[in-house]
């Protein structure tokens, strides 16, 4: 089952796909900070 785990590559597409989309964020400050905080108190609550 672990090997499994391994073999799949679509969970490192998302892993991949996350930090091109906080590049762009970056480009722009305001609304970087804005979508990093709705994220972030989203994810605490969802968990």
């Amino acid at each position: 089952m672990k090997s499994r785990k391994y073999e799949q590559p679509r969970r490192r597409d998302i892993h991949v796909a996350q930090p091109k989309n906080a590049e762009r964020q970056h480009a722009r400050p305001g609304a970087g900070i804005k979508r990093a905080r709705a994220a972030m108190s989203k994810k605490p609550r969802s968990s």
